[in-house]
């Protein structure tokens, strides 16, 4: 049985390997496609780098601000105006956040259209080829 399984199985990577690779509107979706996430990995790595930088320097300022908080005497003022200073950088480093998030997903998006078309373009021209050429006989006979 596993016998007729596996002559099975070549059968169907024999056609599929035909249909790929006679569809000249294919090949240009494939390489797009692998394109286009290499993009859109760079884009994501730079967000993450960014978005780590800013959470490490909220972990470094938020230390630092409870500790001077912690060391301000016996003034309560002092330790709010330690916390809120801190808190207006951290609500400007999620400010920074979710700016740089609606870019990446503008960019990405951008990076999946363009690829999309010229795929496209790609493929028709291909085609346009492959259908001039199968056209041009040099034995053709006018009627």
């Amino acid at each position: 049985m596993a016998k007729a399984d596996d002559s099975a199985l070549t059968e169907l990577m024999k056609q599929t390997q035909a249909a790929v690779t006679l569809n000249p509107m294919l090949r240009p979706q494939i390489d797009q496609y692998w394109q286009m996430q290499e993009k859109m990995l760079r884009e994501a790595e730079a967000f993450t780098k960014h978005w780590f930088e800013r959470r490490h320097t909220a972990t470094e300022t938020a230390l630092k601000a409870s500790k001077d908080a912690m060391s301000g005497g016996s003034d309560p003022t002092d330790a709010l105006k330690t916390m809120s200073d801190w808190q207006q950088h951290s609500m400007e480093r999620l400010v920074e956040d979710f700016r740089e998030w609606v870019e990446l997903c503008s960019r990405c998006a951008g990076h999946v259209t363009r690829a999309e078309v010229e795929a496209e373009v790609d493929g028709l021209k291909r085609t346009a080829k492959q259908v001039a050429a199968s056209t041009n006989t040099k034995h053709s006979t006018p009627v």
